[in-house]
């Protein structure tokens, strides 16, 4: 009996080293690599960061704080969504940071240019697909509890350069953490979008003004002295769409 139970057990959690397991928690495109990577050692790579983030998140928590299970109709899709989009377009997603997502394309392409289009395209499908899932979620929200959800409002951040890849470990436990000047820029890039905005710096405009449309916004107009620790930055780029 005890081993029939120690068998039905095995059968019912799956193995945490397995690669579909460990697939759920590295990407794709790491995993093949992961046995290269070396604790303390820095591997440079030119890549377009991505941050997006949900304004306003923590009023629509406070707003939902007798129900917070209904979160869970929210999450769900809206991770779910992240993943498949950012696979879509061959890019890495590196973390959930609470309701912010941090990914990063051009990985795989060694020698190539950060895949800025590829992010961009991300950046725009998923703002579609996140309208989508705001509005279900408030029409849920609506109907199980009578909570008068407002818009819930995605910003995104874009910037590519050269970023920092490393393994940081301790004893009991090794990171895979990505850094430098260029993430810094697209989180500061997405702290300064407002709601619905994809907002991009000079050079990845640069790299694609010829297949997307612009909106060019003076830094000075939002932030009285610029981007701080990019202070230097005149203007960033509001992505309308395609060409």
């Amino acid at each position: 009996m005890v081993s029939k139970i120690k068998r039905l057990s095995r059968l019912a959690s799956p193995n945490p080293f397995s690669p579909e397991e460990i697939s759920k928690h590295v990407d794709s495109f790491l995993r093949r690599d992961l046995l290269k990577i070396q604790v303390d050692v820095i591997t440079e790579r030119q890549l377009t960061i991505v941050f997006w983030d949900i304004s306003e998140f923590s009023k629509m928590c406070n707003l939902l704080s007798q129900c917070q299970g209904h979160m869970v109709y929210f999450f769900n899709p809206y991770f779910l969504k992240a993943v498949r989009i950012v696979r879509k377009y061959r890019g890495v997603l590196d973390k959930f940071i609470g309701d912010g997502i941090l990914a990063y394309f051009g990985y795989n392409n060694l020698g190539g240019n950060g895949a800025p289009k590829s992010a961009i395209n991300a950046a725009l499908e998923f703002k579609r697909e996140f309208n989508k899932i705001s509005k279900c979620f408030r029409k849920f929200c609506l109907d199980n509890n009578g909570n008068q959800i407002s818009d819930i409002n995605l910003k995104c951040g874009v910037h590519n350069g050269p970023a920092y890849l490393s393994l940081f470990g301790s004893q009991n436990r090794n990171s895979l953490n990505i850094y430098g000047p260029t993430v810094n820029f697209a989180s500061r890039l997405e702290s300064f979008a407002k709601n619905d905005e994809i907002i991009v710096s000079s050079t990845v405009r640069n790299m694609v003004r010829e297949r997307f449309r612009f909106l060019e916004i003076p830094v000075t107009d939002r932030i009285e002295n610029g981007i701080k620790g990019f202070e230097n930055e005149e203007f960033v780029y509001s992505v309308t769409q395609k060409i």
